[in-house]
């Protein structure tokens, strides 16, 4: 059973992401992109993703972030105002109950970090493409994952639309995603092996009528839907 631990960072959805990812340098592209940094950032005694930063606050529309622990970047941006904004040139202060790069990782944090389980190389990649295909959509509609928050093709019947217990756990090559809420099913598993736009090389295979695996060299991601 996986452990209590809740780095706060799901409901992102909600603010309809679109997410572009580069090696160490993610782009978020996000609705009221203010909440969102300043949410992934925390306080030093309330860290809701552990040796996250705010590095440079680029005007109201861009925020940039990075990891201590890896040094990766991540970028926040505001959808609404671009590709341009009058905003863009004036940069504010960093709020100052907020992480930044002058502090150091707490004792909290290192106590999540540890808490972290083995990782393999190929779970890595899918755990890392399920992420950043949490908006994936399928432009002839077979399929919209809609940032994990809703069905933006408005299917019926519908499923919840926010559920606390969807669980991430495991070790090194077998991990398991359960969930209820959205997405369907059905589209996670589409998103995350299709031809063009999934994880290159990655399988699924159904187990049961509410599990699927998704294999990708020998790293398994088992998936249980939990829904009601």
């Amino acid at each position: 059973m996986a452990p209590s631990i809740r780095w706060a960072v799901g409901h992102i959805g909600a603010y309809a992401p679109i997410i572009s990812p580069r090696f160490d340098h993610l782009v978020l592209i996000v609705d009221a992109c203010d909440n969102v940094a300043l949410h992934l950032a925390g306080t030093p005694n309330n860290p809701n993703m552990p040796a996250m930063r705010v590095e440079e606050c680029r005007g109201y529309d861009l925020w940039q972030l990075r990891h201590l622990t890896t040094n990766a970047q991540l970028y926040v941006c505001e959808r609404a105002t671009l590709p341009t904004t009058a905003d863009r040139g004036k940069r504010r202060p960093i709020p100052r109950r907020r992480s930044g790069m002058a502090d150091p990782l707490t004792e909290v944090e290192l106590a999540m970090l540890a808490a972290v389980p083995e990782i393999s190389p190929p779970m890595k990649r899918l755990l890392a493409g399920l992420w950043v295909r949490m908006s994936l959509r399928d432009p002839g509609g077979t399929f919209h994952l809609g940032g994990w928050f809703n069905d933006p093709l408005y299917r019926k019947p519908g499923r919840a639309h926010w559920a606390s217990d969807c669980r991430l756990w495991g070790y090194h090559g077998r991990w398991d995603l359960e969930w209820r809420g959205y997405p369907f099913p059905d589209d996670l598993v589409a998103a995350l092996t299709h031809p063009v736009a999934g994880i290159t090389g990655a399988t699924a295979t159904r187990t049961s009528a509410r599990s699927w695996v998704i294999r990708l060299a020998e790293a398994e991601l088992h998936l249980h839907d939990r829904e009601l």
